[in-house]
């Protein structure tokens, strides 16, 4: 169903991010745990929310669940899509021509996959029954709180 399906799209984006934080880390020749990742504001596994259930919580699970995917930053490098290997440039203003030119490369693709994953989130949320009936508890409330206020008024200005 919806659940199962979603579950496992963000748990495979949330596993393809923690590999290549995993690899970026073995880059730097550093094993960071959950802890260190935590105290550098670095992604842990403990930090990707799960997507849940039909029947789970609303605010223990799915409000923080699209509260973080809302604002997914990617953390991949993008690195594979440079067009020049700068250690091939012959001055230093070739070289940061090169330079920029994959930084605006690696940055478009950043911000692209920043943006499907923002879409996808769209598009899953208003399709989420537990954001619907959350949305009707809260108007229900509302109304609730609306309709006691002006009876009070009223009360007042009989007196």
């Amino acid at each position: 169903g919806f659940y199962t399906v979603y579950q496992k799209v963000f748990e495979n984006i949330a596993e393809e991010e923690l590999r290549v934080t995993a690899f970026n880390a073995s880059d730097d020749d550093q094993s960071t745990t959950d802890e260190d990742a935590d105290c550098k504001g670095e992604i842990s596994a403990r930090t990707y929310p799960t997507f849940g259930r039909s029947d789970s919580p609303y605010i223990e699970v799915v409000a923080p669940f699209y509260q973080f995917w809302e604002m997914f930053r990617t953390r991949k490098s993008y690195t594979w899509l440079e067009k020049y290997d700068t250690r091939c440039a012959e001055s230093r203003p070739e070289r940061r021509a090169m330079e920029a030119e994959n930084r605006r490369i690696r940055n478009a693709a950043r911000k692209k996959r920043n943006e499907e994953i923002r879409e996808l989130v769209a598009f899953v949320k208003k399709r989420d029954k537990r954001v619907a009936a959350e949305r009707e508890r809260l108007q229900l409330a509302n109304q609730e709180v609306h309709a006691r206020s002006q009876q009070m008024a009223k009360q007042a200005r009989l007196r």
